[in-house]
């Protein structure tokens, strides 16, 4: 089976940064043919696109096309009312809530973020409700505990 990714943006800003370990994540998810998942409303894609439009590093240009073009699993981004509300009040942006409802639907539950967002109570949330593996790109490749 395909591993499955919902990869957060603030990773693709990581190699603008020239942030090695994310440029090795990324080219990994690419070389090994594994799959992105994107929300089919579309909110996901368009942070990506802007991404890529604001990308002046060509590995970041390259990766975003590269992944969107023919990695792609589309599942939905909207999170329960319970969800919604739970998160809101752990301070948790609505702006991030498409990755993890698409996180939430795939067979992988890894949400690969650098997001500061994503706080101890954030992720403690996540995992023990929704089962979502939050992790940076280092921690990204390990088995999940």
């Amino acid at each position: 089976m395909t591993k499955d990714w919902t990869i957060d943006t603030c990773i693709f800003y990581e190699i603008e940064k020239a942030n090695l370990e994310a440029i090795g994540f990324l080219c990994g998810v690419v070389s090994r043919k594994e799959k992105v998942a994107l929300d089919h409303e579309g909110r996901i894609s368009s942070e990506y696109r802007h991404c890529l439009s604001k990308a002046r590093n060509d590995i970041t240009k390259k990766l975003l096309v590269e992944m969107t073009a023919k990695s792609v699993v589309l599942l939905s981004g909207r999170l329960s009312n319970d969800h919604r509300k739970a998160l809101a009040f752990l301070g948790f942006h609505d702006d991030d809530w498409p990755f993890v409802g698409v996180c939430s639907r795939t067979s992988s539950k890894d949400l690969v973020t650098h997001d500061s967002d994503y706080t101890d109570e954030v992720r403690k949330y996540l995992l023990a409700q929704m089962q979502i593996r939050v992790c940076g790109v280092h921690d990204a490749r390990q088995p999940a505990p």
